[in-house]
């Protein structure tokens, strides 16, 4: 995972933190320049608001100078959810995931990219917190996507009804603010209990961060084992 450029035949290695910005400009990049396909577009839209809101779901802010549903195709809004949860899990850990599915074991210069990435304080566990984030990220955007589906596969049918549910989880669930529905984002279900619980589960999940589950997960497991140790002293 180390970058390196050559100037004048000199290597010059990037640090951790230049191959963090450098992961998230291409990512933008490649991101407007697919937006920007006529396939992507249901109306013609300019580079420019392309390149922002590639940006803006990169960056995770949520902001948009047109509306989605209207300017974009099927496309261009599976492009915009690559790009969120990229935004939300970051290039990095896509890349280190990859190599670890394929048997390779990062080294330490990857670890410390990967900690700068993830803003974790220390290099233990880096393998395994990636997978933890991965599946934990699936689990909470598939259990979101489920719940919405009760309200968008009625409304819109099977297949769009839960491709919308997936759009709004994954948008909520990185904190991305984007929404495929209408012009006025979400302000139709406003009275809709599920929708309004289910978002804001979801903000909330994702809005924790990582390093928090993690932490959680572990502390539990600690204090699920030292009970059990001690029950089976007792036991004896």
């Amino acid at each position: 995972m180390s970058t390196k450029f050559f100037i004048d035949s000199k290597p010059i290695t990037l640090r951790p933190a230049q191959q963090i910005a450098l992961g998230f400009l291409m990512v933008i990049f490649v991101g407007s320049v697919l937006l920007s396909l006529p396939i992507a577009q249901k109306v013609p839209v300019s580079y420019l608001d392309n390149l922002f809101i590639a940006t803006s779901a990169v960056c995770v802010t949520g902001l948009a100078p047109i509306a989605v549903v209207e300017s974009y195709t099927l496309f261009g809004q599976i492009v915009m959810i690559f790009l969120m949860q990229l935004g939300g899990l970051s290039l990095m850990t896509f890349i280190a995931l990859m190599l670890i599915a394929i048997g390779s074991k990062l080294n330490v210069s990857e670890k410390i990219v990967m900690q700068e990435t993830l803003n974790r304080t220390t290099l233990e566990d880096i393998s395994s917190f990636i997978k933890f984030i991965v599946k934990y990220t699936i689990l909470f955007q598939v259990i979101g996507m489920i719940l919405l589906s009760f309200t968008f596969v009625p409304q819109f049918g099977w297949i769009k009804g839960i491709y919308n549910a997936l759009f709004i989880s994954v948008s909520a669930f990185n904190n991305a603010g984007f929404d495929n529905i209408s012009t006025t984002s979400l302000l139709m279900y406003a009275q809709n209990p599920i929708v309004n619980f289910t978002v804001m589960f979801l903000i909330i999940m994702g809005g924790l961060g990582f390093s928090v589950w993690f932490d959680v997960r572990k502390s539990t497991q600690s204090i699920l084992k030292k009970n059990s140790n001690q029950k089976s002293i007792q036991s004896t």
